[in-house]
């Protein structure tokens, strides 16, 4: 069975996954009210997808800019309704692109595989995006920064979460990096300094099914500190 690590080149048609995930994420772009509605009934061709993501650019916008970054469960299913409960209560979600996250790995381990038509459409969807979108303009970028922090690490697509973080830190005002509370990369990345490297304020989000009314109230303070933090 194939890795994530080299998926791309041995699916039978990685075109069609890729597109599969960035649906996702062009989707998760949208306010989680709007979701079903704009969703397609089949894959979408590229230039589909180019379209829906103007279409989401154009939705109205309010409340905080909030980054998320994790492992891929944690980032959508596997969260304790955080996101989305944030989503509904009128701020802007931006969460880490699945499929960026896969391109990005599939470059760390095998970097001879050309992927440059690929990435090209994800520049092309997150300009569409427009405010709305959490890709990276420049994926090189996003390596440099790991290749300074984490050069040798390969555990968790943690080369990828660590610049994700710092990146996507320069557009939002609050960051949350979700994962599994005994997940060793989540632990790398915190002595690795990724709150001091991120330019927006982050907190560890550590996730074991025990989310309750104690975990909201320290979230909700992080974040009443960053929203005062933005207009004082």
């Amino acid at each position: 069975a194939p890795t994530l690590e080299n998926i791309l080149s041995v699916a039978p048609d990685a075109d069609r996954l890729l597109r599969a995930l960035v649906t996702g994420d062009v989707l998760y772009a949208a306010p989680a009210a709007a979701r079903e509605k704009l969703a397609p009934e089949v894959i979408p061709s590229w230039e589909a997808l180019e379209a829906l993501a103007k279409k989401i650019a154009a939705l109205p916008q309010a409340g905080m800019r909030i980054g998320a970054v994790g492992t891929p469960l944690c980032e959508t299913v596997l969260n304790e309704g955080i996101l989305d409960t944030l989503d509904q209560e009128g701020n802007v979600i931006l969460r880490a692109p699945l499929s960026e996250a896969l391109l990005f790995l599939q470059m760390d381990n095998e970097p001879a595989v050309d992927l440059k038509l690929w990435i090209s459409w994800l520049k092309r969807i997150g300009a569409a995006l427009g405010n709305r979108s959490s890709f990276s303009e420049n994926i090189d970028e996003l390596r440099q920064v790991a290749d300074s922090a984490l050069p040798d690490f390969a555990g968790g697509n943690g080369r990828y979460r660590y610049a994700k973080a710092v990146q996507l830190g320069e557009t939002v005002d609050a960051l949350l990096e979700l994962s599994p509370r005994y997940e060793n990369t989540s632990m790398v990345l915190e002595l690795r300094g990724l709150a001091t490297a991120c330019p927006a304020p982050l907190t560890m989000v550590a996730l074991d099914h025990d989310w309750d009314d104690s975990a909201w109230s320290r979230l909700r303070s992080f974040l009443y500190y960053c929203h005062h933090s933005l207009t004082a």
